[in-house]
């Protein structure tokens, strides 16, 4: 277990690097920044994330993101979460490894 930002017990722990292949040749780090605005919110979620935007022509307007915000404290936990279950459906090719951890990612293999 890890603690989040605000101060809660997170399931979402750090990675355990201890069963990396660290012999292997090949590293290759990927960081899928602001991937998570990939991510759809459901639309019973919708309204937790309304907001206004005041524009001179079109007045005062309320809008909802119907993807994951970048402001939301906890959208890169969950994306880390959505990922992880996208990637232990993944059986990659040559024994290469992916080590994983919210957005970032490292791919280690013995040959290019």
């Amino acid at each position: 277990m890890a603690i989040s930002p605000n101060g809660c017990l997170d399931s979402w722990p750090y990675p355990d690097w201890t069963g990396a292949a660290w012999d292997q040749t090949v590293w290759k780090s990927i960081n899928l920044k602001d991937a998570f605005w990939a991510c759809p919110l459901a639309e019973e979620c919708r309204n937790w994330f309304a907001f206004e935007w005041e524009d001179i022509e079109m007045r005062r307007k309320q809008l909802r993101w119907t993807r994951l915000p970048q402001g939301f404290t906890e959208s890169l936990n969950l994306f880390g979460q959505a990922l992880k279950e996208l990637l232990e459906q993944f059986t990659p090719e040559n024994e290469v490894q992916i080590l994983q951890y919210d957005d970032d990612d490292l791919l280690v293999s013995g040959e290019e």
